[in-house]
């Protein structure tokens, strides 16, 4: 064993001790190690010699146990847990290309490839996509919308866009970490806190970055370009509100030089200081996607606003009959919209909506009709949720959509080999007998089993028949084809009495639960509910079973067989962005927000509403130069053209 000598005893302790006064490590030394030190005051001129403050001698060779001289007493605080990562500074000269909010795997893929394409042929270098390139619906705290992809998915698409991005521009490319990406970390340490801090999970490594060529900016970690502050958005102060527009905001908060995404709109604002004279300019940048909260029910289901397409059919609630119908709206519309919003909230209610927003309520059996702002000011409120759906009579019978029902619940479809088959299972003797009398009814050839194990019958279907049955399910027995929801009530009911029956319970007072793993099926078996004048909500839960140790992913969906909810919770909240309506005959119709179906009324839209199409998209092209002084080109993308 090599022999220690005195300057390596000195640096062991100064690196299991690095913030403790030089006397006091001296002290140690002397203690632990009288013969080689053996005064305090040569154990202190060791140590200093390898804390790098022993003259200048020592300063001339760099260590990393040196630190900066202090005063005998001197305070020493380490370092805070949680202290903002240091600023960035960009100084690279030449052309930035800035895009923001691509929102990936929802983006807009002509507004992407023109900001992109513009990027090239201005001559930019560089990169910065500043913040919310990943949508990452999944891990939202918020309500999560019906049909979005698997993390994986929304990986690999994002994966191919970055590395487009980085072969496209050679120099420094920099990844902003906006709200949305910083969902992931908010998701581990909520769901997976123990594995947070694994350098393996760290979200640079989840994403990818360093083996794509980006550097990675923190959620909250301040950056700027030249001499222009660069925010995402969400770092920014709560409740920044736009009298003029987002730029002036922005300006109002920061008082100095910035550019924001965040808010998907194009705008900039210029202010001259008062003594110097000194123009200080701010910009906001446009998005590269369209997203929406609120949901309207459809012909082809639950459809977000800015998805509306111009021959939908939207579900219009009558109130004289309390009757659901398709009818094409008469107008689209969206506003931006600066103000109050009356808030309506109860465990099946959930709207918000602008002051002179057209309420629907329910006093002694009688509706009434009032604006939002006076309706709330009533002491008790109930709102319908709610209908009885007209549909077409030349749909499917209530046989037939029974027979579908019991094989979404209890069935199987397997095309696999040549053919088809389809097999429904059940061990209760009368839901066996109810099962075979219907299979009767229908005229459908089976032949059926009984497993020993467990006694489970099971009934096969014949493959003329399954070839039929599969046809109208679209090969999927995690939806509910929209023939069968488009039908009449009647056949709704028995639609949903079978549901009931297969995958669900019914508790001694009346209540029904469906439970489910497909949240499709969820969406569907809600709106079946609307539809027969009953209101569902939806529980999402993880359930551990033998069957799933590591617990499985469960929708329930509690049924209150009512068409009207009582409003617990009325509140004003102060809102800035964009607002939707749609114009139809009787004046109301369905919608869907925080995952709760409720009646929603037309708007008495005032001219104080500015009209917009839509959220716009954007980029910027900064140009740096050597002295960190820039030019900013903030461009409007419309119809894949850059204005």
């Amino acid at each position: 064993m090599a022999k220690q000598t005195a300057a390596d005893l000195a640096r062991k302790l100064i690196a299991k001790c690095p913030d403790a006064p030089a006397r006091t490590l001296a002290r140690d030394l002397h203690k632990k190690y009288p013969v080689i030190f053996p005064t305090i005051d040569r154990a202190r001129s060791c140590v200093r010699r390898e804390l790098g403050v022993n003259g200048k001698v020592t300063r001339k060779a760099p260590s990393p146990l040196h630190r900066k001289p202090r005063k005998p007493g001197q305070f020493c605080i380490p370092r805070g847990l949680h202290q903002i990562d240091p600023p960035v500074h960009l100084d690279n000269p030449g052309k930035w290309l800035v895009i923001s909010d691509v929102h990936c795997p929802f983006h807009d893929r002509v507004a992407l490839m023109t900001a992109l394409d513009y990027g090239v042929a201005a001559g930019c270098e560089h990169v910065v996509i500043h913040g919310d390139f990943y949508d990452n619906p999944r891990l939202s705290r918020w309500d999560r919308p019906p049909g979005t992809l698997d993390p994986q998915k929304d990986l690999d698409i994002g994966r191919k866009i970055l590395e487009q991005i980085a072969a496209a521009f050679p120099g420094r490319k920099i990844y902003k970490i906006g709200n949305h990406d910083a969902w992931y970390e908010l998701y581990l340490a909520q769901n997976a806190p123990e594995l947070a801090n694994c350098k393996h999970f760290r979200i640079a490594k989840f994403l990818e970055l360093d083996e794509l060529g980006y550097e990675m900016i923190a959620s909250k970690q301040e950056y700027s370009l030249g001499k222009l502050a660069m925010y995402h958005g969400h770092e920014l102060p709560k409740g920044l509100t736009d009298p003029v527009n987002v730029a002036r905001g922005v300006f109002l908060r920061v008082q100095e030089a910035a550019l924001v995404g965040h808010w998907h709109r194009t705008s900039h604002h210029v202010e001259t200081s008062a003594r110097k004279g000194k123009i200080v300019a701010t910009y906001s940048i446009g998005c590269l996607c369209y997203s929406s909260d609120t949901e309207v029910l459809t012909k082809r289901g639950f459809v977000k606003f800015p998805e509306l397409l111009d021959g939908d059919l939207v579900a219009e609630y009558d109130p004289d009959t309390t009757t659901l119908n398709y009818h094409q709206p008469i107008a689209i519309q969206r506003f931006a919209y600066d103000g109050p919003m009356h808030r309506f909230e109860s465990p099946r209610v959930d709207l918000m909506v602008t002051p002179e927003h057209k309420m629907l309520h329910v006093k002694d059996g009688q509706w009434f009709q009032g604006s939002a702002e006076c309706v709330a000011k009533r002491h008790t409120l109930t709102v319908p949720v709610a209908g009885q759906f007209v549909g077409n009579n030349d749909g499917i019978t209530a046989d037939y959509a029974r027979l579908l029902c019991w094989i979404i619940t209890e069935g199987t479809i397997d095309t696999s080999g040549r053919g088809c088959r389809i097999s429904i299972y059940q061990k209760k003797p009368h839901r066996v007998r109810e099962i075979r009398a219907l299979l009767m009814r229908l005229g459908i050839k089976t032949s059926h089993s009984i497993d020993n194990r467990n006694g489970v019958r099971q009934f096969r279907i014949n493959s003329e028949s399954s070839r039929a049955i599969v046809s109208v399910l679209n090969n999927d027995k995690t939806r509910i084809p929209r023939v069968l929801l488009n039908s009449r009530v009647g056949v709704l009911r028995a639609a949903y009495e079978t549901l009931i029956a297969g995958d669900s319970s019914r508790t001694a007072k009346g209540s029904d639960y469906f439970a489910t793993i497909h949240r499709g099926l969820t969406d569907d078996f809600q709106e079946l509910c609307c539809k027969i004048g009953y209101s569902a909500r939806v529980k999402d839960t993880v359930m551990f079973t033998k069957y799933a140790p590591d617990g499985a992913r469960i929708f329930r969906c509690q049924v209150r067989k009512a068409a009207i909810s009582k409003v617990l919770g009325k509140s004003v909240q102060a809102y800035v962005g964009d607002v939707y309506d749609i114009t139809t005959d009787s004046g109301f119709f369905v919608v869907r927000r925080g995952g709760l179906v409720s009646i929603s009324g037309n708007c008495n839209l005032k001219p104080s509403y500015a009209p917009v199409n839509k959220w716009n998209s954007g980029c910027a092209v900064i140009d740096v130069a050597e002295d960190g002084t820039y030019q900013v080109e903030n461009k409007i993308i419309l119809k894949g053209k850059v204005y």
